[in-house]
């Protein structure tokens, strides 16, 4: 449990760094003539989804870590789940298409939310599938790093 709130904490502070960053980078870049009504109502959207987004992607790589036990092996799959996971989601999303299911698990997969978040005009139907999707890897990843750290420890 120490090692995910750890991940976690950690991970929370690592986005809101780059939030702040990247707002005030681009404000200032863009300059306040070109902020348009719903610009910062946009920006709180948008920002809060990636940061819930992140920490979820926070948990599953501290439940890796936690079943792996080795730091290199942790690193390793950490890597591919970011590179490869949204080519495997969008295989199974053809997959799916192919036997006519309407389920994408590119819906569901963290990376693949990320990804595809809009960065306006945001959805009811994005935000309910992205705080689902959420609070559903938070509790997976937590609940296998716990069952494996009850299992695998005296």
């Amino acid at each position: 449990m120490a090692k995910y709130i750890s991940s976690v904490v950690s991970a929370l502070a690592l986005n809101l760094v780059i939030i702040l960053a990247v707002v005030l980078t681009g404000a200032a870049v863009t300059g306040p003539a070109r902020i348009g009504e719903t610009f910062w109502l946009d920006c709180l959207v948008y920002a809060s989804l990636q940061l819930m987004l992140g920490l979820a992607y926070a948990g599953v790589i501290a439940m890796v870590g936690e079943c792996t036990r080795n730091m290199a092996a942790s690193i390793g799959i950490s890597i591919l789940l970011a590179a490869l996971s949204p080519a495997l989601a969008s295989a199974a999303d053809l997959i799916f298409k192919a036997v006519h299911s309407d389920f994408r698990v590119s819906d569901y997969w963290i990376v693949s939310l990320i990804e595809h978040c809009p960065y306006e005009g945001i959805d009811m139907d994005f935000v309910g599938r992205a705080v689902c999707a959420a609070a559903m890897w938070m509790i997976v990843s937590l609940s296998a790093g716990l069952v494996h750290f009850r299992n695998a420890d005296v």
